[in-house]
Formats: C-alpha cells, structure tokens, sequence
C-alpha cells in the first residue's frame, strides 16, 4: 500500500514542532528575524495551553540574561510584547531568576510598568510575597536562588 504524505497531528503537537523546528519569524512591518529563539519568541503569542512543556520553556528562557543584554528584535518587540508575555503567563517555575527578582523588586518599590499591565501584575504578585514575607530586609532579591524566589512568587 502506498501511504499517503498527510498525518493527522494536534494543534499541540504542531506547535511542540514548530517550537524545535521554525527558525524564520516575519514582523508585521515586513521584517525578518530568524533563528530558534525570534521564532520561539512568537509563539508565546499563542495562548498558555498550547505552549510546550515548562522544562522546555525553562531551559529556553535560562539566556534571558543574554537577551537583555543583546536586545534582539523579537525580544522587544512591541507585536510579540515578550516580557509582559513572559511575566503574566508562564508558570512560575519556568521563570528565569532575572525576571522572578524583578517581579519582586518592583513590587517591593510599588513600582507598575507596562510589563505589569495584564492578569498577573508584577506588582500584585510582589505584594502577595511581600505580605508574607515582610520585605528583603533579611536578604537582597539578587542573592536568593532559582527555587526560594519561586517560592515567594508563589505567596
């Protein structure tokens, strides 16, 4: 028998592929970006529930640093708004340290930005942890860990 060229596949698995696959990302402008992370930028677009697993988002979202720092087209982006993406909708324990400490740092000065405009704000997730825990007299954010930050985010 022959087999045909069409396989059935969910809209998950779809995007499971292309987030290991698709390395062209094209802005409404009419520009390019290419690469795995301008691609994989794009598809936190998507709704939460279609996104691939928080291990991958974790190990994709570890050179957070990098992109500060190299600021790449995809990353600011105002079409794909991938930090306040990033910071309302990925689950907490994807969260790179760089941006849980920010998250508690800005809630801890009051602070409100753009990247708190949606559902969970920097400041009402801040306010939670600091409620709890008083404030970082005890520890300053930058020296605490992945899982302790994590933790007081979750408050």
């Amino acid at each position: 028998h022959r087999r045909t060229f069409y396989f059935p596949r969910s809209f998950v698995r779809y995007v499971d592929e292309l987030w290991e696959e698709r390395t062209l990302l094209h802005f409404s402008d009419g520009s390019f970006a290419t690469g795995h992370d301008a691609s994989r930028g794009n598809i936190i677009k998507m709704s939460a529930k279609f996104w691939v697993s928080t291990e991958k988002l974790r190990t994709w979202l570890a050179s957070w640093d990098e992109w500060e720092a190299e600021q790449p087209t995809w990353f600011t982006s105002p079409d794909i708004n991938f930090e306040a993406r990033v910071v309302n909708h990925v689950p907490e324990e994807a969260l790179p340290p760089t941006v849980l400490r920010k998250i508690l740092i800005k809630a801890q000065d009051g602070v409100n930005s753009p990247v708190a405009s949606a559902s969970r704000t920097l400041t009402s997730v801040g306010s939670r942890t600091l409620a709890s825990t008083g404030s970082f007299a005890d520890s300053e954010p930058s020296e605490l860990n992945t899982a302790t930050l994590v933790s007081m985010v979750k408050q």
